[in-house]
This record gives C-alpha cells, sequence and structure tokens, in this order.
C-alpha cells in the first residue's frame, strides 16, 4: 500500500459517521420522550392520591360527625319520660339518706320543675334541689348526674328528730322537734324508730304552745331530760309540759314533779339517784310522785295527806 492509500484511509476514518449521528438524535428524542411519560405518569400518580387523600378525608370527617350525632343523640344521655313517674324500683333515680321524707315527697317536689328533653349533662340540678329542699325535714341536698344509662343519684341530709308531742301519754304523737327547733307536722309522722327522742306531753294552747317553741327551748327540754336520765340512771318515758308551771317526768319507776324549769332545776334533780333507791323500802305505801319542787325533797304518797321527806 502507497503512502497516499494509507493517507486516503486515515482521512476517511477520521470523517464522521452521520448514520451514527442519527442514531443518537434518535436515542435523545426517545429519552426525551420516555422521560415526559414518566414525569406525566408520576403527576397522575400524585394527583390520584390526593385526591384518594382527600376522599378519605371527607369519608373521616363524614364518620366523625355522624359518630358524634349518634354519640349525642344516644338514648343513655337521656332520662325517661315518665321517670318521675315511679317511686319505687326506679333504675334511673336513686334517692338515698332520706328517712323522714317518702320516695313521694322528694319524686312530688321534683314534678314542680319542667323536665327538659336535653342530654343529662346538660340539665341543670340547682332548681330540682331547691325544691326538694322546700321540703320541711330535709336540711341539705344534692343532685349528682350519670350517663350510660342516664340516671339520677338524690343524696339527701335531713335534720334530726329530737322530741315528739303529743297531748297525752296514750296518744300518737302529731308532731316533732328538730335539734335546729324546726317543728314538722304529722304529715311526716311516724317516725323511724332508729330515732332516740324524748316525748313532751303539750296541749299547744295559749300558756303552753309548743307552736311558738324555738332552738333554745327545744335544747333545754333535752338536755333536761338527758340530765334526769343520768342523775336517775333510768330512762325518761314522757315529759308533761301541759301545765308549764308545774312540770312532770316520768321515770320507768316513779313520776318525779319538778314544778317550774327555772334556774334552780339541775340543783333540785340532783338527789333523784339517792331518792329512787328509797322507794323500794315503803311496804304496802304507793308512791304517787317524787316531789322536786323545792330544795328539800319529798315523797308524795297515793294515801291523802301523806308525804315523806326525804334525806338529802
Amino acid at each position: 500500500m502507497t503512502k497516499n492509500e494509507d493517507d486516503e484511509i486515515e482521512f476517511i476514518n477520521a470523517t464522521p459517521n452521520e448514520d451514527e449521528g442519527a442514531d443518537d438524535d434518535a436515542s435523545d428524542v426517545e429519552r426525551q420522550i420516555k422521560k415526559s411519560q414518566m414525569e406525566r405518569s408520576a403527576r397522575r400518580s400524585k394527583m390520584l392520591i390526593k385526591q384518594l387523600r382527600t376522599l378519605l378525608g371527607f369519608i373521616l370527617l363524614a364518620a366523625i360527625c355522624l359518630g358524634t350525632y349518634k354519640f349525642v343523640t344516644y338514648h343513655g344521655w337521656y332520662l325517661s319520660p315518665d321517670v318521675l313517674d315511679k317511686s319505687e324500683n326506679n333504675p334511673e333515680i336513686e334517692i338515698q339518706g332520706n328517712k323522714l321524707t317518702s320516695n313521694d315527697k322528694i319524686l312530688s317536689a321534683l314534678r314542680r320543675v319542667e323536665l327538659p328533653s336535653k342530654p343529662i349533662y346538660l340539665i341543670d340540678t340547682s332548681k330540682m334541689e331547691q325544691n326538694i329542699k322546700l321540703l320541711e325535714p330535709v336540711r341539705r341536698v344534692y343532685i349528682r348526674r350519670f350517663a350510660f344509662p342516664a340516671r339520677l343519684l338524690i343524696r339527701v341530709e335531713e335534720r334530726v328528730p329530737v322530741l315528739t308531742v303529743s297531748p297525752k301519754p296514750d296518744v300518737t304523737p302529731i308532731a316533732f322537734f328538730t335539734a335546729d327547733g324546726k317543728l314538722i307536722g304529722r304529715d311526716y309522722m311516724p317516725l323511724d324508730s332508729s330515732y332516740k327522742t324524748y316525748l313532751v306531753l303539750s296541749y299547744g294552747i295559749l300558756g303552753d304552745d309548743y307552736h311558738t317553741w324555738n332552738s333554745e327551748k327545744i335544747n333545754s327540754i333535752v338536755k333536761l331530760a338527758q340530765e334526769m336520765e343520768r342523775l336517775s340512771g333510768e330512762k325518761v318515758a314522757f315529759l308533761d309540759f301541759r301545765n308549764p308551771k308545774d312540770i312532770y317526768i316520768q321515770l320507768e319507776s316513779a313520776s318525779v314533779r319538778i314544778g317550774e324549769m327555772d334556774d334552780t332545776v339541775y340543783k333540785r334533780i340532783k338527789n333523784i339517784g339517792s331518792i329512787l333507791p328509797t322507794i323500794q323500802t315503803l311496804k304496802n305505801k304507793k308512791v304517787k310522785y317524787i316531789d322536786l319542787r323545792w330544795e328539800t325533797n319529798y315523797l308524795k304518797l297515793d294515801n291523802p295527806g301523806g308525804a315523806i321527806k326525804t334525806e338529802d
């Protein structure tokens, strides 16, 4: 091969291949098309995901709203329309602490307030409490609300009876006094047997009208009865105030005449514990009463004019 031939071959090899350039351009276009397709596909995927998220969010919001509505309007939040008509075995109203006031009276007080058709947590119980407090034996009242199922717990704190009132020993008491001086009538009688009270005999007339007694008077009568029991060692059956200037106290074994209830009464009854045994020594002699109207004590016998002076 000659030099000229070598140069020609070298020149041919150094000349660009037009077919290869065309192939490279086609590859670039193809790559651009694929890239555009992938980008469009990615955008469509993102848009689809965004739409799905929006749809799921809407469904979730609708579910929350529906669940909230169902929860708020669920019957477990509401009391029955006839909840105040049942006094016994009522699962929606429980009443505690009422020994003087019947369930019927408490429910009757509640009926004075219109029961709103609202969920129980929206019901204002203050008016209910005020109406129950109007009942004479009730001192305090608290109403607690519960749900699922809706119900009310009514806790009542009542006044404490200390005295019952009757015109005669064998007549059922017609009223009672509480420790704070409240007079309560026969609507709340008879009292529960668990109450420790003293029976007071009184006609309720001018000069002995127990309707005018205040808490100080009540407490003084209770104190006198308690002191008489302590000194005598016997229970007081009743205190006779039918004549306020000539008071009697009936013990288990004897009647005690104390006259007026003045500042000297506790001094005059201090010997009752030593006088009571003396009665047992009196054979065939019936004691009508123990006379403690003065500081000198006497045993009044049942026979006319009979009296025995006791030793201090």
